[in-house]
C-alpha cells in the first residue's frame, strides 16, 4: 500500500501576478502517527500509548482514554512514524 501525503499549503502571488504555492505543513493520519493510542483488549482501562500525547487521552483520569474515531482522523499534534 503506498503511503499517502497530505500537504497543507498557502497559496501567495507574487510581484510579477505568478501563483505561487508555499508549503506550511504535512496532515499526518492517525494510521500514521507515532502517537496512536490502542485497545489493549483489558478491562478499564483499556486504552494504552506510547506517550500520552494524543488528544484523545485524558491525563488526569484515565476512565476518560477514548480512541480517535477512524484511522483517517488527524490532528495538530500528528507525527509520523519512520516505516508509516
Amino acid at each position: 500500500m503506498a503511503m499517502e501525503y497530505e500537504i497543507i499549503h498557502k497559496e501567495i502571488k507574487d510581484a510579477d501576478g505568478i501563483t505561487c504555492y508555499i508549503k506550511t505543513g504535512e496532515i499526518v493520519r492517525c494510521k500514521y502517527c507515532i502517537h496512536r493510542p490502542w485497545d489493549n483488549g483489558g478491562y478499564w482501562p483499556s486504552v494504552e500509548s506510547p506517550d500520552r500525547v494524543c488528544p484523545f487521552l485524558c491525563n488526569d483520569d484515565d476512565y476518560n482514554d477514548r480512541l480517535p474515531p477512524s484511522d483517517d482522523f488527524y490532528c495538530k499534534y500528528g507525527e509520523r512514524k519512520d516505516n508509516g
